[in-house]
């Protein structure tokens, strides 16, 4: 039996999702108001992986980290205007704890990105072809980067 909430639910987050993927600053207007009408804050279940998403987005795409914070802003002024909670916000700022305190406790448990970066580290010290070392190079890069700007997103 296939429960109707949760088809509901992700459906949500698939339109959710692709506003997200689709917003840019010239499409951010129409989007926007596609986003707020979703009304996130209806379900906490939708919403914590509403807010999932944003917060990763936000961390992989620095460039549109202020269209994100602005439909944040735009979806706690609706929420708050129309029902008078602030579960949005609430979520959002849970979400960043969290991210916080697992980056305070990462010196003694090593994140799924921290051990992604000591294997490359481990494989560029024997490879030895020079495009495959180039690309490795290339992988630790961006995945120090990643790392660097989910730690500096919860700061």
């Amino acid at each position: 039996m296939i429960d109707e909430k949760s088809t509901s639910n992700d459906k949500t987050i698939w339109k959710i999702r692709g506003i997200l993927n689709k917003i840019t600053p010239s499409t951010y207007n129409d989007l926007a108001v596609e986003f707020i009408n979703k009304k996130v804050y209806e379900d906490l279940e939708t919403l914590a992986k509403v807010v999932d998403l944003i917060f990763t987005k936000a961390i992989e795409e620095p460039t549109f980290v202020g269209i994100y914070s602005d439909l944040r802003r735009l979806q706690h002024e609706a929420e708050s205007k129309q029902t008078g909670t602030k579960h949005f916000q609430e979520a959002v700022i849970r979400k960043c704890q969290k991210a916080f305190e697992a980056f305070l406790i990462e010196g003694t448990q090593k994140t799924s990105a921290q051990q992604g970066i000591e294997n490359i580290e481990e494989k560029l010290k024997t490879e030895e072809d020079p495009k495959k070392r180039e690309a490795l190079q290339e992988d630790l890069e961006e995945l120090q980067g990643k790392q660097k700007r989910y730690m500096l997103g919860t700061i």
